[in-house]
């Protein structure tokens, strides 16, 4: 139970990196590091994903083209999601909240990690849990979705996509 807690809490924490990225990606005029159809991938958006990571204690790839895969990956899997009318519940929500506060309330080492990455990024609990809740319907659906066509069937999908995106970075 302690394991799979830490896992929830650094997706968590991912899935919270990825949504300051993306938000980061649409609001910046700098530089482009990638495109894929309508979606541009700033290389602001890059390196906010890489500190969020960090924050997190986790660690980012190394190559600007791997975090902007990896961005695009969730990205494509949503999309895929969301063109079978796989959506996240309400409920389904609901319970990733509630399990997240109780992993933050019972588990010291949740606590800390979750902590020290919101003094870090400079939010209280309360706002990382408000965009956890808005980033959860994604986090969900992209799960759902592989779950539906399998890891495999998932994985070729995304790599198929890729092969349409116009990079500016190695």
């Amino acid at each position: 139970m302690k394991k799979k807690a830490i896992v929830w809490i650094v997706l968590a924490v991912v899935a919270v990196a990825c949504v300051i990225a993306v938000v980061s990606m649409q609001k910046s005029g700098k530089g482009i590091a990638a495109v894929y159809g309508t979606h541009e991938i700033t290389l602001e958006a890059v390196e906010q994903y890489r500190e969020n990571v960090a924050l997190a204690g986790g660690e980012a790839p190394q190559s600007d083209r791997a975090v902007v895969d990896g961005l695009l990956r969730n990205l494509i899997l949503l999309e895929e999601a969301e063109k079978r009318g796989i959506a996240a519940t309400e409920a389904e929500i609901q319970a990733q909240i509630d399990a997240t506060k109780q992993w933050y309330a019972e588990n010291e080492e949740v606590k800390q990690r979750t902590d020290y990455y919101c003094a870090s990024a400079g939010i209280s609990f309360e706002e990382y849990l408000r965009i956890l809740e808005a980033q959860l319907p994604r986090t969900i659906a992209r799960a759902k979705f592989i779950d539906a066509v399998g890891r495999q069937e998932a994985e070729q999908m995304v790599t198929e996509a890729l092969k349409n995106v116009t990079y500016y970075v190695d």
